[in-house]
């Protein structure tokens, strides 16, 4: 029983998706930091933004897995402008915290 009320919830806000759009964001306020660290910590700095973007995936991930079902489809209809928009932004983020010379 509580794992079909689990299942109703992450229906009924899967089309918020506030953690993706906090990980973004996240991703985002760290646009400037690059030019402020030291050599010392760049490993860990780089390291903390793709553990940020596995999060990110992975919350993207399960957003997905819970409208496969057959009772999504106007959920899916819901957020299916609003994910590209997210990965977009995921990405324009992440290509800006990486070190010079990394593709």
């Amino acid at each position: 029983m509580k794992k079909l009320e689990g299942q109703r919830w992450s229906m009924q806000h899967a089309n918020r998706l506030p953690p993706a759009h906090w990980l973004v964001e996240l991703l985002e306020l760290l646009a400037d930091a690059p030019d402020r660290i030291t050599e010392a910590v760049a490993s860990d700095f780089y390291g903390g933004v793709e553990l940020i973007g596995a999060a990110f995936k992975a919350v993207m991930l399960a957003v997905a897995s819970n409208l496969l079902g057959d009772d999504a489809e106007q959920l899916r209809a819901r957020t299916s402008y609003n994910r590209p928009n997210l990965f977009a932004r995921f990405e324009l983020a992440r290509k800006s915290l990486r070190p010079d010379g990394e593709t």
